[in-house]
């Protein structure tokens, strides 16, 4: 699994959690396949809340779909960071949370150099569109409207940068 490689001598999954721990930001929700072990123990005993994607072949938005699922009712928007973009960090999540406008805002996405990255954060005026989400897009089509979508400059690049090879880890 990609999410137990190690960046930066711990592994990739455990970066988003310290990175959302490091914001304030809670309550923490980790959305993991029904065999997860691995990931559980990598993460560690600390204070998450654990959703099974019975279907994680069904594409990251099934998996965005779940944990959004887990914290309607529970929270006024939601940040979805993703398990393999190990640069971000706290002062990410902090911008994204600090640039929302709760009467106005239905999603806020970090740019960097004129272009969009992730994670975004989705009002929860989106939260019914995103537990219908299924295949490889998440979101991203719920953004194209434009309406409602504030965009958020980043200090850095880490909101364009994810690992999908062993190459991508080295940057």
């Amino acid at each position: 699994d990609k999410l137990l490689l190690p960046v930066d001598e711990k592994p990739m999954v455990r970066h988003a959690v310290d990175a959302a721990r490091a914001a304030g930001l809670g309550p923490i929700v980790v959305v993991t396949r029904p065999e997860a072990s691995q990931i559980r123990a990598a993460i560690g005993p600390t204070g998450v809340r654990w959703v099974i994607n019975e279907a994680p072949d069904a594409g990251i938005g099934r998996s965005v779909a779940a944990g959004v699922a887990d914290v309607i009712g529970r929270a006024s928007a939601a940040i979805v960071v993703l398990g393999d973009m190990p640069w971000i960090r706290a002062v990410h999540l902090r911008t994204l949370a600090g640039a929302w406008r709760p009467d106005v805002d239905r999603a806020v996405v970090p740019t960097f150099g004129g272009r969009w990255g992730n994670p975004v954060l989705w009002s929860e005026a989106a939260f019914e569109a995103l537990t219908g989400l299924r295949g490889d897009r998440g979101g991203r089509d719920l953004l194209r409207s434009g309406a409602g979508v504030r965009t958020v400059e980043m200090p850095d690049d880490a909101i364009l940068r994810d690992i999908d090879s062993p190459e991508d880890i080295r940057g």
